[in-house]
């Protein structure tokens, strides 16, 4: 028996409150507003929280953040000894700027991988492996490494010292 008090309190209490909308016009008949002395008074402001001028500090303007291109898909290759001797550079270079930046000791209990992770080194890797970093752009682009900007030309000339990229000609061409 319990439920069924528990469900009749609630429309028992609104059928209330809409009685005391029309209250108010039975008091006063000759005014079509009712009585302005018992009429529910109606605020656009419910209580001091929601002000409406309070909101305005939490205003956001959200601005998108622009996509970075896609990677290239290359297949996975067997290392040669151009590819060991740049693992082998690549390795030294982190685990110096390692040291050099955080220290010796992050260097022991961190590791390398505070400068450049392990898989963009692979994606290093395999990227001078099809000769597609020949610039920062392009190892900003194949890697998105946060760190490009800052390490960029550092990791581009261990490359090209390593694995020689051609770099081929611009032709120009006149149409006749």
């Amino acid at each position: 028996m319990l439920p069924q008090v528990r469900s009749l309190v609630p429309n028992y209490i609104i059928s209330q409150l809409n009685l005391l909308d029309v209250d108010h016009c039975a008091c006063d008949p000759s005014n079509q507003g009712g009585c302005s002395c018992c009429a529910p008074l109606t605020t656009s402001i419910c209580c001091n929280i929601h002000h409406p001028n309070t909101f305005h500090l939490f205003d956001s303007s959200f601005v998108p953040v622009p996509k970075l291109p896609n990677r290239s898909r290359l297949n996975k290759f067997k290392m040669g000894p151009k590819e060991y001797e740049l693992c082998e550079a690549l390795e030294d270079w982190r685990e110096g700027k390692t040291c050099e930046i955080h220290g010796e000791l992050n260097l022991i209990d961190i590791g390398p991988s505070l400068v450049m992770p392990d898989d963009i080194l692979d994606c290093i890797m395999t990227c001078a492996h099809y000769l597609k970093i020949k610039s920062v752009d392009d190892l900003r682009c194949e890697t998105h490494w946060s760190k490009t900007n800052q390490f960029g030309a550092e990791v581009i000339y261990v490359i090209h010292h390593i694995i020689h990229i051609p770099i081929t000609p611009v032709v120009f061409t006149t149409t006749p």
